[in-house]
C-alpha cells in the first residue's frame, strides 16, 4: 500500500512528493468470547484470557503489536456493532440469541479508516470495504462451521454470492479473508497453497482451496 508525503526542501516552491510505502499488518484469532458475562463465567473455571477487562486489554495488545487489521472469530456479542474505541474502530456482527459465534473487523484509527460498506451476513460471516491509506480493500472476516457439518456447503455458497457482490460494488478492491476456517490444507497443492506444514487435506480444506484460487490473501487462525 502507497501513500504520498510532501518532502521539506529548502525551496518553499518546490513541491516534490515521495510515496512511502507502508505494509498493512493484518491479524486473525478466535477468541473465545468478548461478552462480560460470559467473562466472568468462564474466569470461575479459568479459562484462558477471561477477565472482565478483555476487549481493553486484547485493545491494547493489539496496537503495542502494530496490528492494522483484526478479524475476529467467537466474540459471543449477541448485537451487530459499530462503535470507536481508544485505537481502533470495531464493526462486526453479532452472535446467535444462544450467544454463540460473531465475527468483528477492528480497524487501526491511526491509520484513519473509512468504511464504504459492510454487511452483517450472519454469525458467521462478516464482509466490509473499507478505505485505508487510499487504498480501498473488501475484508472478509469468517467463521467456517466445523469439518463435515451439514452447514458447509450453504455456508461457502454463501460466502462466494456476498464476495461478489461487495466485488460488483467495488470493482478496485482486493480481497482479503480473516478466517477461521476449521480446515486442513497442503496434501494438494495449488498458487495459494504450499507444502510447507502439510497436512492431509479434509473437506473444508477442499472448500478454503476453492475459494484460494480467485482470492489468494489469506490470513487465518490457526487450526488446533
Amino acid at each position: 500500500t502507497g501513500r504520498r508525503k510532501k518532502l521539506a526542501t529548502k525551496n518553499e516552491n518546490d513541491n516534490t512528493e515521495a510515496v512511502v510505502l507502508k505494509e498493512l499488518k493484518c491479524v486473525t484469532a478466535n477468541v473465545c468470547t468478548l461478552d462480560p458475562e460470559q467473562n466472568r463465567e468462564a474466569a470461575a473455571h479459568g479459562e484462558g484470557l477471561m477477565t472482565a477487562g478483555k476487549v481493553q486489554k486484547l485493545e491494547m495488545d493489539l496496537d503495542a503489536a502494530n496490528a492494522d487489521v483484526v478479524g475476529l472469530q467467537e466474540t459471543r456479542i449477541r448485537a451487530n456493532i459499530n462503535a470507536r474505541r481508544l485505537r481502533y474502530l470495531m464493526v462486526g456482527s453479532a452472535a446467535t440469541d444462544a450467544g454463540t459465534h460473531g465475527t468483528q473487523l477492528w480497524l487501526r484509527l491511526a491509520l484513519k479508516p473509512k468504511v464504504h460498506y459492510y454487511n452483517p451476513v450472519s454469525h458467521r460471516l462478516f464482509i466490509a470495504a473499507v478505505e485505508l491509506l487510499d487504498k480501498k480493500s473488501i475484508f472478509v472476516v469468517m467463521h467456517a462451521p466445523i469439518n463435515e457439518s451439514e452447514e458447509t456447503p450453504m455456508f461457502y455458497l454463501t460466502l462466494q454470492e456476498k464476495v461478489r457482490e461487495a466485488k460488483i460494488a467495488h470493482p478496485d478492491a482486493a480481497v482479503i479473508y480473516l478466517a477461521d476456517a476449521n480446515a486442513r490444507l497442503g496434501s494438494v497443492q495449488s498458487d495459494a497453497v504450499g507444502p510447507v506444514g502439510a497436512e492431509n487435506e479434509n473437506k473444508n480444506g477442499t472448500c478454503l482451496r476453492s475459494v484460494s484460487y480467485t482470492h489468494l490473501t489469506l490470513p487465518t487462525t490457526p487450526y488446533v
